[in-house]
């Protein structure tokens, strides 16, 4: 029950400040996610090496982060282009340290990581609701929401496989193609009133992208979780976890939805 109510909670609190805010309460509201998102990140990192991640450069991450943020919230197709493809390398690289259990290297690669994993994801939704409008935000927050939610029933309804037990034991084959075919649904069919520029057969390809990223994103954090030993980043949200816990998919998604409403 307390799952159901935060997350209808969240929904509302989402969808209203993306329609109605302003370009400015945008960018407060942005700020003030990537701080708690960069904070809850510090202490996976902090985790794994309390030597390396000092006060200060909890704060230069931080700070970065945000700064990395506002650049991309202004920047052109282009820059986006660079710094999501050093966001892919970056991940993995850092997928690959997780696995090796290298604490090391892995807190290392993790800290410089950091401002393109919250700061380009961030700044390439406010960049979409500033410049493209807030359906085009409202349509991938809709495409992931239903993807991660039919992922989470569906598989707790029907899995049986297991989809990457080393990394997300509880994540299941069943639950991820529920989630991809609800996900896609979702943007095919809303696509076509906020994104009327993109054909039908392209708002399914598109959609397949953008929900395939985003499982890949959840992964992604739950090798980072386990690498730091922990099950959630923490209890802010209750039967969620952390903001970045609901970020995950988030966070990859969103720099392909850029790259994508720029062809269009």
């Amino acid at each position: 029950m307390a799952r159901v109510l935060s997350g209808v909670v969240m929904i509302a609190i989402v969808v209203g400040a993306t329609w109605w805010l302003s370009v400015e309460g945008i960018l407060v509201l942005a700020g003030i996610v990537l701080v708690i998102a960069g904070i809850e990140y510090c202490r996976l990192t902090f985790n794994l090496s309390a030597r390396l991640l000092t006060l200060l450069v909890r704060l230069l991450i931080i700070t970065a982060t945000l700064a990395t943020s506002a650049l991309v919230a202004r920047v052109e197709m282009s820059t986006a282009a660079v710094m999501a493809t050093t966001f892919a390398i970056g991940s993995i690289a850092l997928t690959r340290q997780s696995l090796r259990h290298d604490e090391r290297w892995y807190a290392l690669v993790a800290i410089m990581f950091a401002p393109l994993y919250l700061g380009l994801p961030i700044g390439s939704f406010v960049a979409i609701r500033t410049m493209v409008g807030p359906e085009a935000a409202l349509l991938i927050l809709a495409t992931l929401v239903a993807s991660d939610t039919t992922q989470y029933y569906g598989g707790r309804m029907f899995g049986q496989r297991l989809l990457a037990p080393i990394i997300s034991p509880k994540k299941t084959v069943e639950g991820a193609l529920l989630g991809v075919a609800a996900g896609t649904l979702v943007f095919t069919i809303i696509g076509a009133w906020w994104l009327p520029n993109a054909v039908w057969w392209l708002r399914i390809l598109f959609g397949l992208g953008l929900v395939s990223a985003g499982i890949v994103g959840d992964l992604f954090e739950s090798s980072l979780k386990r690498a730091a030993r922990v099950k959630d980043v923490s209890s802010l949200i209750p039967g969620h976890g952390g903001v970045l816990d609901r970020l995950d998919s988030f966070l990859f998604a969103m720099p392909l939805y850029y790259l994508i409403l720029g062809t269009l």
